[in-house]
């Protein structure tokens, strides 16, 4: 009987261990691939475990962002208070109260139904995001075809729209595999929004999108997380597949509007070797703007 009692705690353990994400796969996974390769990289690559840990802190884990189950081990305190069940130390009425324990303290976490319900909501208001996102962008267009069919009218590219001041921009730079056209900018009174699009012409690169600035004279304005009720989508520039072009925006401090200033954006990219001596370059794109 005493076996079977402890089988029964180490499955509840496990449960624990096993429980998937309401987070989902995160963003920069390609599902393509075979989820070892980002294992591997977390655990051979410093910066790649770095740059992991620093924007995806929402995982307990690189196996939970990929989607997969982390390997399993009975914890050293399992076996130690096993041991002292079969060995007539301590009570089941003991072993059950260390087990409750456990699991009112959230070491040990029980899967259930309202965790589910939790998910559907969340995929649920995922879903109505991206119909929002969708039917602003088809504002965006519409906005986009009324200029141009009045370009004469305004031809400076700082101007208003709906009382929201836009720069067009529309500047292309190419480093390596990698090309960045900054289409435009949106300045608000809280954050100024970069509107921009990221392709890899071919072979593993990456752009460190959330380390990119804007310079204005001595001053460095940094990128922010999307403030509440803005809209669009940021931009993921990290491990772009070969032939994709993803689109999105920078959030960044605002700056003076009327003054010229510089965008920059940090990457780099692979030029050879094995995943356990791989080459990489470093490359830097700087876009100089004048709104005159």
């Amino acid at each position: 009987m005493k076996s079977v009692f402890i089988v029964a705690i180490v499955a509840v353990a496990m449960i624990g261990v096993m429980a998937p994400s309401v987070f989902g796969i995160a963003s920069f996974v390609d599902q393509t691939k075979d989820p070892q390769h980002y294992i591997d990289r977390y655990y051979n690559e410093p910066k790649y475990k770095q740059w992991f840990d620093e924007n995806y802190p929402q995982y307990s884990s690189i196996y939970q962002a990929v989607g997969i189950n982390e390997p399993f081990k009975i914890p050293s305190w399992v076996n130690d208070t096993m041991q002292w069940y079969l060995d007539g130390v301590i009570s089941e009425d003991e072993l059950i109260s260390a087990i409750t324990f456990l699991i009112s303290e959230n070491i040990i976490l029980i899967h259930n139904s309202e965790n589910d319900q939790l998910e559907n909501k969340i995929k649920t208001l995922e879903n109505t995001i991206k119909t929002l996102e969708n039917k602003i962008k088809t504002l965006e267009n519409t906005i986009k075809t009324v200029k141009e069919e009045n370009s004469g009218i305004n031809t400076n590219p700082l101007h208003e729209i709906f009382g929201t001041t836009v720069l067009i921009v529309d500047e292309t730079q190419k480093k390596g595999p990698i090309i960045i056209n900054i289409k435009k900018i949106e300045y608000h009174e809280s954050y100024s929004k970069i509107y921009l699009s990221i392709e890899n012409t071919g072979g593993e690169a990456h752009i460190y999108e959330k380390e990119s600035s804007v310079i204005q004279g001595t001053t460095q304005f940094h990128v922010m997380y999307k403030p509440l009720f803005a809209t669009g989508k940021m931009i993921e520039g990290y491990d772009i597949p070969s032939n994709i072009i993803r689109e999105g925006v920078l959030f960044v401090e605002p700056w003076n509007k009327d003054e010229s200033f510089e965008i920059r954006m940090e990457g780099m990219y692979w030029t050879g070797g094995s995943m356990w001596s791989a080459t990489w370059r470093d490359i830097s794109f700087v876009f100089n703007i004048d709104p005159e």
